[in-house]
């Protein structure tokens, strides 16, 4: 099973990896982008809206590219035995499979993703996933923040399931740090549950706002 990729692309599977970080300022900051790949966009989950915030996703890496901030992509990842597992009785559908083009990032967002000084890429095989929160703990214990001190930035597709359980994983794990949703840099190939899922994020508390 694919480990985590460090800044250099190299992978490791070993659980106790922490990614050296550069002197950060007092506020860590986590810019967190989620299922920013082809089958999300175009591909076997095609989502028009998804296509259409494109620009803005890649503007906003761009006009907010900062030397110590952390950007990490969840990307979802599948493989042969997904339809026996629970995602897949659910959402019947073949997406984001290892070693297919759906599986990559979107290409633009690949390239400014790419170009940010400290970025890494994270593989879920669900709707969020608890290596995403350990690794923050890992950060976290490593430099010595507190919840206070971090500010985590999420955007992403599919609004209702992933950019939601992603939220709301991280909430709870990190009560007092200011998380926020953005808006207009998420989508859902249902309108209607992107609006109620944005609604349910300010119920409990977590920022949505545009960025």
């Amino acid at each position: 099973m694919p480990g985590l990729l460090d800044f250099s692309g190299k992978i490791t599977n070993s659980p106790g990896h922490v990614i050296k970080l550069p002197l950060l300022r007092f506020m860590f900051n986590i810019k967190i982008f989620v299922n920013v790949q082809n089958d999300f966009i175009t591909g076997a989950l095609k989502c028009n809206a998804a296509f259409k915030v494109m620009d803005n996703i890649c503007s906003f890496i761009h006009n907010t590219s900062e030397e110590d901030a952390l950007y990490i992509a969840v990307k979802h990842v599948n493989y042969s035995d997904y339809m026996e597992t629970h995602l897949g009785k659910h959402l019947p559908v073949l997406h984001c499979m290892a070693d297919t083009d759906g599986v990559k990032l979107e290409p633009r967002f690949n390239k400014a993703f790419s170009e940010t000084q400290n970025h890494f890429i994270l593989e879920k095989y669900y709707l969020n996933t608890l290596r995403l929160q350990t690794s923050i703990d890992a950060w976290s214990y490593e430099y010595g923040y507190q919840d206070e001190d971090m500010k985590i930035e999420i955007c992403g597709f599919n609004t209702s399931r992933d950019v939601l359980a992603t939220a709301i994983m991280l909430k709870g794990a990190y009560p007092e740090c200011d998380i926020t949703v953005y808006d207009n840099l998420c989508a859902d190939s249902n309108s209607a549950l992107h609006t109620q899922a944005l609604s349910i994020l300010k119920n409990m508390y977590i920022n949505v706002t545009s960025a």
